[in-house]
């Protein structure tokens, strides 16, 4: 199975997943099902906020994509983003994934909105701290996502190894 490493050398092994219907919560639970979970967390501190909220990202692969499944816990989900490619993170909740091949000389960010608006974002390492986000954002579709919204929060995310470079090698989600 591929791996991809996360913070603090994490190694997540990819599972090869079964077609399935990726507009069905239930079948996608099912097919990533035996995916080793990844729990997010707040790793730059001692002990977790107060309002943090438990999320888990399980990952697998078919063909040349990988599917992420994220289930997030959110005492208020919502959002004001009204279209793609808007600042997600200053816009309400969402979903943030960042994704590089192995040896690129650049990594994406992707994120998904609970409304399924996107973000996709091209940017090169080092990151250029004098560049504003809108000159790195990518118009053309890098991935598809479903949101599922009941006592939580659900987004499948199927982005092609070709979007990132190749099989992504190094991950972090928030």
């Amino acid at each position: 199975h591929p791996q991809i490493h996360g913070q603090e050398n994490l190694k997540i092994s990819c599972i090869a997943l079964p077609v399935f219907d990726e507009s069905d919560l239930a079948a996608a639970n099912r097919a990533l099902a035996a995916a080793e979970p990844c729990f997010l967390g707040q790793s730059w501190r001692a002990a977790p906020q107060a309002a943090f909220r438990p999320a888990s990202v399980r990952l697998g692969w078919r063909v040349n994509s990988l599917l992420v499944l994220a289930e997030l816990s959110d005492d208020d989900i919502y959002s004001d983003a009204t279209r793609d490619n808007q600042r997600m993170w200053e816009l309400g909740d969402c979903f943030e994934m960042f994704l590089m091949a192995e040896g690129a000389s650049s990594y994406i960010e992707l994120h998904v909105t609970p409304d399924n608006h996107r973000l996709q974002m091209r940017l090169p390492i080092p990151r250029p701290i004098d560049r504003p986000p809108e000159q790195m954002m990518v118009a053309r579709k890098m991935f598809d996502s479903r949101v599922w919204i009941d006592r939580q929060w659900h987004v499948l995310a199927s982005i092609p190894f070709e979007s990132v470079g190749g099989k992504p090698e190094r991950f972090s989600f928030s």
